[in-house]
């Protein structure tokens, strides 16, 4: 278990973010905890290791208790940022496509820092992912919220970082790594149809491998359809016509088409849909394995 918390701090100290004792039994890393003990048990490892440190209930790593006063600082930013991200996603969630709208990275955490962007997660109705991230990169534009990789100053632009279409809602394989497994237990939805989050992680039991105390769910969605309490109502009905057909041909060519010549990391699979400017998938787990090697003597 010693290890299981050397890891999990570790990718924690990444972002800066210190863990109190409940986050680091949720995301503990490769090790299952059960039974009624487990949280004595997890204290008496942590004390077992001297060179971690508890502040005002955040555990840390020797030499960083400054983070401590970061997350707080965050925490006031991010705050600004979800209230900047909920009025976004309400007007985004008018459009029928738009099953789940939820921010992940930093702000999911409520570690956003002022510079930082706000990333969407959506979820989209099946064989519509591509007039959906359309439809929303249009109303974004007109907006002036929508980052690009030459947005000069990003703090407070909507990165559409994912679109999932609601039949694929299960990673590709090379996707399946410890940071997406961060990225599903951690996306915060803002408006869904209800119980979409479960699903969302339901699809993707492989997270378990990663962080078996994370996955938590029923076996089937204790909700029924609906949206959750607040989301705007619009009428949806049935968009499986031949004409929504045509535009989600027509979305996918035009799109596929503009990209062609300024395609980098992004991701494109039959029903997922990632784009970065930059990709920090490589970045975080290359500082996590930076981190491991610092912290081994652990």
């Amino acid at each position: 278990m010693r290890m299981a918390v050397v890891k999990t701090l570790a990718y924690a100290d990444i972002f800066d973010y210190p863990l109190t004792l409940t986050e680091i039994n949720k995301y503990l890393i490769g090790f299952s905890l059960k039974g009624k003990k487990t949280h004595r048990s997890l204290i008496t490892n942590i004390k077992k290791i001297p060179q971690i440190k508890e502040s005002d209930g955040y555990y840390f790593f020797s030499g960083r208790e400054k983070i401590v006063r970061e997350r707080k600082r965050k925490l006031i930013e991010s705050r600004k940022k979800m209230r900047i991200a909920r009025r976004i996603a309400r007007l985004l969630f008018y459009l029928p496509t738009i099953k789940m709208i939820a921010v992940t990275g930093n702000l999911a955490l409520y570690n956003a820092d002022i510079s930082d962007d706000i990333d969407f997660l959506i979820v989209t109705q099946s064989n519509r992912i591509w007039l959906t991230r359309f439809l929303c990169v249009v109303l974004l534009k007109l907006l002036g919220v929508n980052r690009t990789p030459n947005t000069p100053t990003v703090s407070d632009k909507i990165c559409l970082n994912m679109f999932i279409d609601e039949n694929n809602l299960t990673l590709p394989r090379t996707e399946q790594d410890l940071y997406s497994a961060h990225e599903i237990i951690q996306a915060k939805p803002i408006l869904e149809k209800a119980g979409y989050k479960n699903i969302l992680q339901r699809s993707n039991p492989w997270v378990k491998k990663f962080l078996p105390n994370a996955l938590v769910i029923p076996s089937e969605s204790r909700y029924t359809s609906g949206e959750v309490e607040g989301s705007p109502r619009l009428y949806r009905g049935n968009l499986t016509s031949v004409f929504f057909n045509f535009l989600e041909y027509c979305a996918n060519k035009f799109q596929l088409f503009y990209m062609r010549s300024r395609r980098t990391t992004e991701v494109i699979r039959d029903g997922f849909l990632r784009f970065h400017p930059h990709d920090a998938r490589k970045r975080i787990l290359k500082s996590y394995k930076n981190n491991l090697n610092k912290y081994r003597f652990l």
